[in-house]
């Protein structure tokens, strides 16, 4: 139960994360592709192995590591964090893929 309820709540946060950043391009065709075919994407079709994929820890320290790139106002090292943050993504739900 308590380990559900955190899952929930980490989903919750991470939509709420991804939107903000979302939000900030320019081309509201990107920013639609994004939020349907990206975030949404990942979160209907692995929320089921969510727990498996990604722990409390882990989640935090690549959200704050998006975070801090950002802050840091280095377009190399945002694109660089961006893309890492999603490789990652990708090659945790890649072994699920399989069971959909």
């Amino acid at each position: 139960q308590e380990t559900t309820r955190d899952l929930n709540t980490l989903s919750e946060l991470d939509f709420k994360f991804h939107d903000i950043l979302i939000s900030a391009y320019d081309n509201p065709l990107v920013i639609n592709f994004t939020r349907i075919n990206n975030a949404k994407f990942v979160h209907f079709f692995f929320y089921p192995y969510w727990e498996e994929v990604f722990d409390a820890d882990n989640f935090y320290a690549r959200h704050l590591k998006v975070y801090e790139a950002i802050k840091s106002k280095n377009p190399i090292l945002v694109e660089r964090t961006f893309r890492e943050h999603y490789g990652e993504c990708a090659r945790r739900t890649a072994k699920y893929a399989a069971m959909l």
